[in-house]
C-alpha cells in the first residue's frame, strides 16, 4: 500500500470505551485511533455499550459483540481488532490486522476455576482472529514469542511496534495537578486486580515495610476480580489503615494528581507484554 494514501480504517475492540472494563486494550485502542487520525486517515472504533456484571458476564457480552459487527465493515480500506476481536470476519476484501497485546493463552496459566476455562475458550478465538490475519501487531520481542509459541505464527507475520504515551496529555493534566499536603511517603500502583499483577504478594511485602517504616502508605488504584479479596487479605494483614484501596479511576486528571503524589511506583506482574502504567510512572519521575 502506498505511503502517500489516506485509508478508512476500522478498529475494532468488543470493550466498551470504559478504563475501568478494557483498562489496556481500550487505551491502546484509543492511543492508535488517534494517531492514525494525526495522520490523516479517517478512523471509527467499533465497540459496544454495556456493564459487565462478572467475568462470565463480560466474556459472554465480548463475543456476542463479536458475532453482531455489522457488514459495513468490509467497506473499509484496513481493519484493525484487538485480541480476539474480529474472529467472525473470516474473507474480507481489505487487510485485517490484528493488535495483540494480551497473549490470552498465555494469561491463563495464572487463573483457576470458571475464569481459567473463560480464558482457555477465548484463546481460541484469539489463535484464530491471528491466523486469519495479514498482520499481527506487537508490543514487544516477549509478545512476538508467545504469539509464535502458542498460535504458531511465522515471525514474518509479526510486526513488533512498542507503545507509547502521550506527553503532550500528560504534561497537560500534570500541570493541572492540585497537590495535598501530606507527611508520609505513597508507594503507588496502577493495575487491575488480577491474580497475575502481584498485589497479593505487594501487601504481604507492604506489612515487612509498614512494620519499620511508620510514615509509609500504599496507594492501589484499580478495581478487578482480586479487589475486595485484597482488601480483605490487607485488614487480615491489620495493614488496612495504611493502604488505600482507591478502586476504578475513570478521571485522568484525578490520576495525575496521584502520579505526581507518589514517590515510589510498584507493580509486582508475573505477566506484563508491555505494561503502560510503567511509562505513565517514568513521566512523572517514579
Amino acid at each position: 500500500m502506498p505511503d502517500n494514501r489516506l485509508f478508512n480504517i476500522a478498529l475494532i475492540t468488543s470493550y466498551p470505551l470504559k478504563l475501568s472494563t478494557g483498562s489496556g486494550v481500550v487505551r491502546m485502542i484509543v492511543h492508535y485511533a488517534n494517531a492514525l487520525q494525526q495522520l490523516g486517515h479517517h478512523c471509527t472504533i467499533f465497540h459496544p455499550h454495556f456493564e459487565a456484571s462478572s467475568y462470565l458476564n463480560l466474556a459472554v457480552q465480548r463475543l456476542a459483540f463479536n458475532k453482531q459487527l455489522p457488514e459495513n465493515l468490509k467497506q473499509v480500506d484496513l481493519l484493525l481488532g484487538s485480541d480476539f476481536d474480529g474472529f467472525t470476519l473470516k474473507t474480507l476484501p481489505c487487510p485485517k490486522f490484528v493488535l495483540n497485546a494480551g497473549i490470552l493463552a498465555d494469561i491463563v496459566q495464572f487463573e483457576t476455576g470458571q475464569t481459567k476455562r473463560i480464558l482457555n475458550h477465548l484463546a481460541k478465538r484469539e489463535c484464530q482472529n491471528v491466523r486469519q490475519a495479514d498482520l499481527v501487531i506487537v508490543p514487544s520481542q516477549y509478545t512476538a514469542s508467545k504469539v509464535k509459541q502458542y498460535y504458531s505464527i511465522k515471525p514474518e507475520k509479526i510486526k513488533i511496534i512498542p507503545l507509547a504515551i502521550d506527553h503532550a496529555y500528560w504534561q497537560r493534566l500534570q500541570q493541572n495537578v492540585t497537590l495535598k499536603f501530606k507527611n508520609f511517603i505513597t508507594i503507588l500502583t496502577v493495575a487491575r486486580q488480577y491474580p497475575r499483577k502481584g498485589i497479593r504478594d505487594l501487601l504481604f511485602a507492604f506489612q515487612m515495610v509498614a512494620q519499620k517504616e511508620q510514615n509509609v502508605q500504599l496507594v492501589l488504584i484499580g478495581g478487578g476480580p482480586e479487589w475486595e479479596a485484597n482488601r480483605f487479605l490487607a485488614n487480615r494483614l491489620n495493614i488496612d489503615n495504611r493502604v488505600l484501596f482507591v478502586g476504578d479511576l475513570e478521571d485522568q486528571q484525578e490520576l495525575a494528581r496521584y502520579y505526581q503524589q507518589a514517590d515510589i511506583f510498584c507493580l509486582p506482574s508475573y505477566h506484563e507484554t508491555f505494561g503502560l502504567v510503567f511509562l505513565e510512572a517514568m513521566f512523572f519521575g517514579l
